[in-house]
């Protein structure tokens, strides 16, 4: 039987791999000694023969001949006034904010503080995922201690918001994600007109008239595809008014001129 206390007893655990009830003889187990906040690992002493270096952590113990024997090991921590200081932002400005539990003292944390993290993004973002000391933890809250000097970093998505209105649709590419874009994707965008409509314009943080338009994601976005109906009187009929206005224009001429004539052969 294995067992492993902290001395002082207040100043740490220690964390078995693989954790079992028994280990068979000649079994390998790492040992990971974690000190509490304040207090720093110093070395590893008891029934230590299994151990290759006891100042080292973490270890690896070989169990020995009787593995039903017990085998007691302590693990030494010193207590410690070093602090470090966690430096803690979001990824761009106004994108959210990052909270830290407990409260970061003026003259920083003690070393091997436990810490909690949370990122609370702003509206029209999501948050993604850590960077930094914790770099690609998804988890929010998260936990990390405080070994050294820290900078943490939430990373957090913008939301386009595409408003659905009367007469067609709007394709992205590619498609926003379930998590928003990442700050500085370029995204097209094509306005589809359905049948009996036409794209006129966008609206919102898009302008323009033309029907696809490659924009960067620099933030949260809302963008309205305007389209109108189509006129139900066909091209061919408006041309044909033309036409005729400008027969009849030209009818109504002759007529005036003839009469001008006739009055002044009159005189």
């Amino acid at each position: 039987m294995l067992t492993v206390v902290s001395n002082p007893r207040e100043a740490g655990t220690t964390a078995f791999y693989p954790k079992l009830d028994a280990y068979p003889q000649y079994y390998t187990v790492t040992l990971t000694a974690l000190p509490s906040a304040g207090y720093v690992f110093d070395h590893w002493s008891g029934e230590i023969q299994g151990i290759a270096n006891p100042d080292q952590n973490p270890v690896t113990l070989v169990i020995g001949d009787l593995p039903d024997d017990r085998q007691d090991i302590t693990a030494n921590f010193i207590q410690s006034d070093i602090r470090y200081t966690v430096t803690a932002n979001p990824q761009s400005s106004g994108s959210g904010s990052v909270s830290l539990d407990p409260v970061q003292p003026p003259d920083g944390y003690l070393i091997n503080q436990g810490v909690s993290a949370r990122a609370v993004p702003a509206a029209g973002y999501l948050f993604n995922r850590w960077s930094g000391a914790i770099d690609g933890t998804e988890e929010n809250p998260t936990s990390f201690v405080v070994d050294g000097r820290k900078a943490i970093t939430a990373v957090f998505n913008a939301i386009v918001t595409v408003d659905q209105v009367e007469g067609g649709t709007v394709e992205a590419d590619p498609a926003q994600p379930s998590g928003g874009y990442s700050i500085g994707t370029e995204v097209t965008v094509v306005a589809r007109a359905d049948k009996g409509y036409k794209f006129d314009s966008w609206s919102g943080d898009l302008s323009g008239s033309w029907e696809t338009v490659t924009m960067k994601v620099d933030g949260p976005k809302t963008i309205t595809a305007v389209f109108v109906k189509k006129s139900s009187f066909p091209v061919w009929a408006w041309v044909l008014v033309a036409v005729g206005g400008l027969a009849l224009a030209f009818v109504i001429l002759r007529l005036v001129s003839y009469r001008l004539r006739r009055s002044a052969e009159v005189e």
